[in-house]
């Protein structure tokens, strides 16, 4: 949930209860360097440690004001977006060396969480050198065992190996008119035998089913391989951002 603080950030309140941190985030994207940084003494001022600001992808504050508030570019966000329609009809691809299936309502197993944390190599919570790396991985583990809860996904797909093994996982969101993939993750030592595409065609089989046409990925513009992979899948770019982390405190980490 999000509070407000005052017209120009809002407080973060899912994220300051877990980081165990006041956190903040500034709510208009499209501002000067003058006003920017009025609005992170704002946030100085009001208490908060850590501040986030998304903003277009060529946008870039002076090296002064990045170093005075102690900002980094931590993301490049990619959101990346199909239609169904527009795609061929997937293979039905039959392979002996893994099957596809759906993960039931419980609590993630370690093996998810593992990939859950391979997927986030390159998110802002682990580039961040002053976020701990505890906080990260609580993060992604969070993430993993409420999707599999079915708390924040509608499903989750699991590549298994014929002796039981769990090596790829692929979460799904129905947002509205649109579903949302959220984690995408293969065992480093299974890759490049199709586990990944067919977590994808099954995935929108699933969709498909379910009369919904549109569907969206994030992920980082660092991370080429993601990049190349869902392009390779028939998704196109449909928006790009940048994330910036200030830390207004005098503390330098968590």
């Amino acid at each position: 949930m999000e509070g407000n603080n005052d017209q120009n950030i809002v407080r973060l309140a899912w994220d300051s209860d877990h980081f165990g941190i006041e956190v903040g985030r500034i709510i208009f994207p499209e501002v000067d360097d003058a006003a920017l940084s009025d609005y992170l003494r704002q946030a100085q001022v009001a208490g908060f440690d850590l501040v986030y600001w998304m903003t277009s992808d060529d946008r870039i504050p002076n090296g002064a004001l990045l170093e005075r508030f102690r900002g980094q570019l931590v993301d490049r966000k990619v959101t990346y977006a199909v239609s169904l329609a527009s795609l061929c009809e997937p293979d039905s691809l039959v392979s002996s060396q893994f099957r596809i299936e759906e993960y039931p309502r419980e609590p993630a197993s370690l093996v998810l969480k593992s990939l859950s944390l391979d997927s986030g190599v390159y998110s802002r919570f682990r580039v961040d050198p002053r976020i701990p790396s505890h906080i990260f991985q609580d993060l992604y583990e969070t993430w993993i065992d409420r999707s599999t809860r079915r708390e924040i996904a509608d499903t989750v797909l699991t590549a298994v190996m014929p002796d039981g093994t769990i090596v790829g996982l692929l979460t799904i969101a129905i947002v509205g008119q649109e579903c949302q993939i959220g984690l995408l993750s293969v065992d480093g030592s299974r890759r490049r035998i199709g586990i990944a595409k067919q977590l994808m065609n099954v995935g929108h089989r699933w969709i498909a089913a379910r009369a919904i046409e549109r569907v969206s990925v994030v992920t980082q513009g660092d991370n080429r391989e993601a990049c190349a992979f869902y392009e390779r899948c028939g998704y196109r770019m449909r928006d790009r951002k940048n994330i910036f982390h200030f830390w207004p405190q005098q503390r330098l980490s968590l």
